[in-house]
């Protein structure tokens, strides 16, 4: 997963690359599969700001507007009976994504989605 900037200042969006090619010219593009930050979406200020979700859209971008890698994981959410044992419990709100790595990422790197 890789950060798109389109305007300076404003905040990155969010890209998963699925492949790269050169057209005719040389010039070098990817094409990449379009992620929204949950704010971005109805849930917005009650999303948890680093979870993702994947849009029906992609499109092809020059590799300059690909900015930096993030990290992304897939955390799928529990089965109806593992929700209703742990569901509205302490342990279930404080649960974090399963990121890789001893928990001190940098965490305005750090995505997860759930649903594909």
């Amino acid at each position: 997963m890789v950060s798109y900037e389109v305007e300076s200042g404003r905040e990155s969006f969010l890209r998963r690359v699925a492949s790269f090619y050169e057209d005719e010219v040389g010039q070098k593009f990817a094409h990449v599969q379009w992620y929204d930050r949950g704010k971005d979406t109805l849930l917005n200020d009650a999303a948890d700001p680093r979870e993702i979700f994947q849009v029906l859209y992609c499109d092809n971008t020059s590799l300059s507007n690909l900015k930096a890698k993030v990290t992304t994981v897939f955390w799928p959410t529990p089965s109806f009976k593992e929700w209703a044992k742990e569901g509205g419990t302490e342990s279930a709100a404080l649960a974090e994504p399963p990121f890789p790595g001893d928990g001190d990422q940098e965490k305005d790197n750090c995505f997860f989605y759930r649903m594909r």
